[in-house]
């Protein structure tokens, strides 16, 4: 296999790496790729790997310690980190974007409560998308009481209508995203489409969101609907919308997507195309009182311009268009066109690929055909795909070879690491050198090294002093001291020894019983509890037997060595078992 990708050794050869480095029709190229896909499941499939339940162990503990967890929740993380991951890498993104996602999705949440894996990969194959964090989209939909299982499906809806107005997909998500909040103080139609729609406009046009908010903001109150009417009306504007306050007021609450447009429309008054140019300007005897319409509006002179010219260029490229009569979303597929067309020499044109020569070519609009209609219509609708699919189709052709085949190895290898059987091996023993390491560190402290040393060292060292002072008396008192410390010191030693490998050895045996300690077949809550009517049709001895001697008889039966000894193993864990026995039945 390939050897150019990017690894990491204390991870292995599971995470991302390239495996076809360039384009091939030899069989044998095609042959090679099934070879390696066979390969990264042969190598994951290596049970005396370790390093991908380490790996695993330090994505579970990176999220545990984002939160403060404890560690019974390491198994949950790392059956999320082992399913999301893979399909996470199929997409072009890295096993410890599943780690990152659920962190942040937890963040956002504000929860430490995880999600389905579908939804884990679907949130994020939307951020990869859109630009827009997993947490960021949690948090803002969560606050306008929208489920985190429904962002999916509303982000996908807007990255269809971006695509289908033929405008940046991240920028209208960005814009969508961060103004979520806007659900919460203003009326749209169909709640986030509306936002959608108005974010389309936004991007299209350079027209700002936040300013629009801020304008609808103000129109709130009846006073400044009133005045920024007059003051329209004296500027001398057309406006079938804003110079009646009543209506600005409702647009303001009810439509700010309407009310938006309405600015853009009152805009236009104020350029002219220049046929010397081929542009589109700002009359000259106009500038002035665009700077005023723009004062009582709320914009700057500049951005307001900046609209100005924009919508007016578009409305141009709209007025050059002619769609077949067939065509029953002209309105649509005309604003797709020209959001995607160009002017030149005042004439609005686009790229498109001739499907009879295979050449792109460059075509005013007006000379499309219903073909090359359908066809850029095609290139941007993508509605029956998910949003992990249109994730992939962002990869180029190599990539999403290589990420299918990384893949298949990632899910092979941390399939195999979250096996029940092979993750309670692995669990057990590392709870076993955990336990050794706990009872040496309990028992090897600083304050007993210093003890140690000191009763070695402190006979030497007066033994030396004595020494030099010329004190045979003090030199012999040390040699004996020393004597006697070396023996104390050996019997502690062995003592200490002894003990810590039997405190150690107690905590490996129960670190491997906690692993494999065999599940109760039978859970339940509180009490078990046989009750109610015991069914005995009986024979001639037993079908007048009493409650009370049935009781008898069932007393002295759960008195039996033989079901005392079974229900020992049965209920071991379980509360103490209750049987409430009813009338026989006659």
């Amino acid at each position: 296999m390939a050897e150019t990708g990017t690894t990491k050794d204390d991870i292995g050869t599971y995470l991302p790496q390239e495996f076809v480095t360039e384009w091939t029709v030899n069989p044998k190229g095609i042959t090679k790729v099934i070879g390696d896909i066979a390969n990264q499941a042969a190598m994951a499939m290596n049970i005396f790997d370790e390093k991908p339940f380490k790996y695993l162990d330090e994505q579970a503990t990176s999220i545990q310690n984002a939160f403060g967890l404890t560690k019974d929740r390491m198994s949950e993380f790392k059956q999320i980190v082992a399913d999301v991951g893979p399909e996470l890498v199929k997409m072009g993104l890295t096993m410890e974007d599943a780690a990152k996602t659920t962190t942040e999705l937890m963040k956002g949440m504000k929860s430490s409560g995880t999600i389905a894996k579908e939804t884990m990969v679907e949130l994020a194959a939307v951020s990869k998308l859109t630009d827009v964090s997993v947490e960021t989209l949690a948090t803002n939909f969560r606050n306008v009481g929208i489920s985190i299982y429904d962002v999916g499906k509303e982000m996908k809806e807007v990255v269809n209508e971006a695509k289908k107005a033929g405008v940046a997909v991240s920028a209208v998500a960005g814009a969508v995203s961060s103004n979520l909040k806007q659900l919460n103080l203003f009326n749209f139609s169909n709640g986030v489409e509306g936002i959608t729609k108005m974010a389309i406009q936004s991007e299209r046009l350079g027209v700002s969101m936040d300013k629009t908010f801020t304008i609808a903001e103000k129109l709130l109150s009846p006073e400044s609907a009133i005045e920024m009417s007059s003051a329209l009306q004296r500027l001398g504007v057309t406006s079938s919308q804003l110079l009646d306050p009543l209506r600005a007021m409702d647009l303001a609450q009810n439509d700010p997507a309407e009310l938006q447009n309405q600015m853009v429309e009152l805009s236009k008054q104020f350029t002219q195309f220049n046929a010397e140019t081929g542009k589109m300007e700002i009359m000259p005897g106009a500038k002035r009182r665009l700077r005023e319409v723009a004062t009582e509006l709320g914009y700057n002179a500049d951005e307001f311009a900046n609209m100005s010219i924009k919508a007016a260029d578009f409305d141009r490229k709209m007025a050059q268009l002619k769609l077949p009569d067939f065509a029953s979303d002209s309105k649509e597929t005309k604003e797709l066109i020209a959001s995607m067309a160009q002017m030149k020499d005042g004439v609005a044109t686009i790229n498109i690929k001739d499907q009879k020569t295979g050449e792109v070519v460059l075509k005013q609009v007006d000379q499309l055909t219903p073909e090359d209609i359908e066809k850029l219509k095609q290139s941007q609708e993508e509605q029956g795909k998910s949003v992990e699919q249109l994730a992939v189709d962002q990869l180029d052709e190599l990539k999403q070879i290589n990420s299918g085949i990384n893949g298949v190895g990632a899910a092979a290898t941390y399939g195999r690491a979250t096996s029940a059987p092979l993750e309670r091996l692995y669990e057990s023993m590392m709870g076993a050198q955990k336990a050794i390491s706990k009872t040496a560190s309990e028992r090897i402290t600083g304050k007993e090294v210093r003890a140690n040393v000191s009763a070695i060292t402190q006979p030497a060292e007066d033994y030396l002093i004595s020494g030099l002072k010329g004190d045979v008396s003090g030199m012999k008192k040390a040699q004996e001291d020393l004597g006697i410390n070396l023996v104390k010191l050996e019997k502690k030693l062995e003592t200490t020894s002894q003990d810590t490998l039997m405190v150690a050895a107690q905590r490996m045996g129960e670190s491997f019983q906690k692993a494999y300690e065999k599940p109760s077949e039978m859970t339940y809550k509180g009490e078990l509890n046989i009750n109610g009517t015991v069914d005995v049709k009986g024979n001639e001895n037993t079908k007048n037997i009493n409650k009370e001697e049935w009781n008898n008889i069932w007393r002295q039966y759960l008195n039996e060595p033989q079901w005392k000894e079974a229900s020992g193993i049965v209920f071991k864990e379980a509360n103490p078992v209750s049987i409430a026995v009813g009338p026989k039945t006659p």
